[in-house]
């Protein structure tokens, strides 16, 4: 048994709707139907079309329909979706999964549906109702609501849309009027007209909507630094409509009004501007705060000029500034550390951290999950869920933790040992809830079962490498990655490379006959003299020979020579003998007690196991020194989560290819939500100059060509690669560079020399003490290797001679403007 450490979040479930922008009328529904839900407000509207609208394509390179929905679907990363026209998801890549008990894609005229005794509920998400009930019975039951500060709109007019996506309304469905009811009873709202001074008021008064009831007992964390926000709309457009809801998904606390507003709130703006326009609390350089009043896309450019004018004759031109355009939720930056995109608004209801034991049969453990305390024991599907994340875990078990999205296809990886489909997303692993008091029953999977199943959803078969399973075997043997620093160092390698086993010609054998044996090993006081070479470079870690023994890397025994060949015979200590057998003769001869040359040192240490095969293991110490530098050297503490294979044959198209590692990178990003999954495939080569062959690079290309946006590995244990390597990976990086629908490369390559390889315990380090243009390109502070597009970008600088990426990717655009 291992011990897992996991902490559990309860959020409302997350609800997304799939609909053409253009198609005001399921957008309004689907708004109505948000107001009767826990957290309905944080449902993000996804639009999807074949063609962006006119309005959208300003200022968008290259971008189509379907990218854009990609791209929202991406950022918000929905639960369940909820389609305006059945066939949406499918077109999007979705598959049509129905859990044991859950429906993740719901047609938006199905979302209504009717119990086994004839209610009325929504096929999924908690019913806001059940908070309406508790409340009634826990608080107002007993206490006057007299002058309770809660509001309705009357429905229908000019400005209905608009209000009630800023604020709430109720559906008109057979059927569901008793959630509009249950609002009433429990709260006694005023009525307010469906006008400009009735949404001033809500907003001068702060007074409570039925949006307001879907936030209980939510804590709502926005990434971004507060900066006070106004965004003006026009509700007669579906578009603004879409962005004026999602808005409030990433921004915190906008004030969101519709354009035809503007002269009821243009003192509320004025007043609004001066009264945030003061010092950043806790900043002693006494910079102030600045709001922002950003304009629909939808708004004309004549609009905003008249109207940013009028701000200034009420305000100025200090305190405030204009935005003209909208957040590009739908695509990545190119540096995220530089330019970070924002998060959408992080939901807590409860949360809770939990110790298990984990199986090692069948890697399996359970967690109690949590619930909501006002719902009602039994209902809908998946009325809530409970998210999973791993921070640590025992080294002693093989545990993926890093996993790809699966919203696609969420029947892979079957995370719920109960048989309940699992999400996995930048949050963690998604679990839904049907009713209270039931446990979370996890089966974990190991790196190698997780990337082979990721292959085969993909649709391509693998099969393990004999390379691959030593690799596999050495790190079994050292117990992890971490401890891969054992051997570190080159002429580490080298000595255990020449002690290894070898194939010989046997002298006098007929037609050439070759033998295969074992060598005799290295002396140990040599072993100890590199050791302590070792130890006088300044290692962090102080390499003993106990390390290497104890991680059965090698073993102490005899060397002996044969009294009728004069071979030198190894043997282990419990293979010494009175008689002893040759390996290269096998005549048995008599361990020579009077005539043992003592003096010469007849101690020897050879390496066992995967370590004592020849050409440096296999390639796997090179494979192996790749994956700790993912695993422990691009950030400190080794935050970053690595879910790995090594070696594997891949049957693509009309061929079957080899390559030497695969893996699943997610950094780990303090105060966000983690990094995305990234794709790593590499090509590990030892001392060998030049080492690159054609298949090596076509293999890394056709992955490149099949999962865009990954990226692609070449390493090497050499301090660095010879002229006709670099040409051949210079082409291979310009290929790699060239960029995709959204901006992203479409595969970028990183190079690995013996540099980063053999350094100690931090990349970054590593290459501030080799000084000159390695040290300049982490010289500021900001900069962060765990970035994989940083760390592309600066290999192919160091070892290829290439430009930047941003100055290459200027000259790229301006050549094909």
């Amino acid at each position: 048994m291992s011990t897992v450490y996991g902490d559990i979040r309860l959020r409302p479930t997350r609800v997304g709707l799939l609909v053409n922008p253009s198609d005001k009328q399921s957008i309004m529904q689907f708004v109505r139907y948000c107001a009767c839900l826990w957290g309905g407000q944080f449902n993000p509207i996804i639009p999807v079309s074949d063609r962006l609208p006119t309005k959208w394509k300003e200022g968008v390179f290259s971008l189509r329909g379907r990218d854009l929905a990609q791209g929202y679907l991406r950022y918000f990363e929905p639960d369940v979706l909820v389609e305006a026209v059945p066939g949406m998801a499918a077109k999007l890549g979705y598959a049509a999964t129905k859990t044991s008990f859950t429906n993740l894609i719901v047609p938006l005229d199905k979302f209504i549906t009717q119990n086994h005794h004839g209610e009325f509920d929504f096929r999924c998400s908690l019913n806001i109702f059940d908070y309406y009930r508790h409340l009634y019975s826990e608080m107002f039951q007993f206490v006057r609501k007299d002058g309770q500060p809660f509001v309705e709109f009357v429905k229908g007019g000019k400005y209905s849309n608009s209000l009630e996506v800023l604020f709430g309304g109720f559906p008109e469905v057979s059927g569901l009027q008793f959630v509009e009811q249950g609002y009433r009873d429990v709260f006694e709202p005023i009525t307010l007209k469906a006008d400009a001074q009735s949404a001033l008021k809500v907003y001068r008064e702060k007074l409570a909507t039925p949006f307001s009831i879907t936030k209980h007992d939510l804590e709502l964390d926005y990434s971004d630094n507060w900066r006070p926000l106004v965004f003006i709309f026009d509700g007669r457009n579906s578009l603004d409509l879409i962005d004026a809801w999602n808005i409030r998904l990433f921004k915190r606390d906008v004030v969101a009004i519709d354009v035809r507003w503007f002269d009821a709130f243009e003192n509320y703006l004025v007043d609004f501007i001066k009264k945030n326009h003061r010092p950043l609390p806790g900043n002693p350089n006494k910079v102030m705060v600045h709001s922002t009043i950003e304009f629909g896309r939808s708004i004309p450019e004549n609009i905003v000029d008249e109207l940013s004018q009028k701000i200034r004759d009420g305000v100025g031109t200090e305190g405030w500034a204009k935005k003209l355009w909208y957040d590009s939720i739908w695509s990545q930056p190119d540096d995220e550390d530089l330019a970070p995109q924002s998060q959408k608004v992080r939901i807590t209801s409860k949360s809770s951290s939990h110790e298990a034991l984990v199986s090692k049969s069948d890697r399996s453990t359970k967690f109690e999950s949590l619930a909501p305390d006002f719902a009602e024991r039994y209902g809908a599907d998946a009325r809530w869920v409970n998210v999973l994340s791993f921070s640590s875990y025992s080294q002693e078990i093989d545990i993926a933790l890093a996993m790809p999205s699966n919203h696609k296809t969420p029947d892979f990886p079957r995370l719920n040992s109960g048989g309940e489909a699992a999400l996995v997303s930048r949050e963690g692993w998604v679990f839904f809830q049907q009713y209270k008091n039931s446990q979370v029953y996890i089966s974990f999977l190991s790196g190698e079962e997780l990337i082979s199943g990721w292959f085969k959803e993909n649709g391509i078969k693998t099969r393990p490498s004999y390379e691959g399973r030593i690799a596999n075997q050495a790190i079994k043997k050292i117990h992890s990655l971490h401890d891969a620093s054992v051997f570190a160092d080159a002429d580490t390698i080298k000595i255990l490379n020449t002690s290894a086993m070898s194939i010989r010609h046997k002298s006098g054998a007929e037609n050439g006959q070759e033998q295969q044996f074992r060598a005799t090993g290295v002396q140990a006081q040599k072993f100890k003299n590199l050791l302590k070479a070792r130890s006088r470079r300044g290692h962090f870690d102080t390499i003993k020979l106990s390390h290497l023994t104890d991680m059965n890397i090698v073993r102490l025994g005899l060397s002996v020579p044969c009294s009728h060949c004069d071979h030198d015979n190894w043997y282990s200590l419990e293979g010494i003998g009175y008689s002893l057998p040759c390996e290269l003769c096998l005549n048995e001869f008599s361990f020579p007690q009077g005539d043992f040359e003592f003096s010469k040192s007849p101690w020897h240490f050879r390496p066992v196991g995967p370590f004592a095969e020849p050409d440096y293991a296999r390639g796997a110490y090179s494979t192996i020194l790749s994956l700790r530098v993912f695993s422990r050297l691009l950030s400190l503490g080794g935050r970053a989560k690595l879910a790995y294979c090594t070696g594997v044959h891949l049957q693509l198209p009309n061929k079957e290819r080899e390559i030497d590692f695969v893996a699943f990178y997610q950094r780990s990003r303090m105060f966000n939500e983690a990094g995305e999954v990234q794709y790593i495939f590499g090509e590990a080569k030892s001392f060998a100059s030049p080492c690159l062959k054609d298949a090596d690079l076509d293999t890394l290309k056709a992955l490149g060509e099949r999962f865009p946006g990954s990226f692609l590995v070449v390493s090497t244990l050499n301090p660095e690669f010879n002229l006709d390597d670099q040409k051949r990976l210079i082409e291979l990086a310009l290929w790699g560079r060239e960029p995709g629908p959204l901006g992203e490369p479409r595969a970028s390559l990183i190079v690995f020399t013996g540099n980063e390889l053999f350094a100690n315990w931090s990349l970054k380090k590593a290459w501030e003490d080799l000084g000159g243009t390695h040290a300049k390109l982490v010289e500021h502070s900001s900069v962060q290797l765990s970035n994989l597009r940083n760390l592309s970008d600066f290999t192919q600088q160091l070892y290829l001679g290439l430009p930047s990426y941003h100055a290459w990717l200027g000259e790229y655009y301006a050549k094909n403007r």
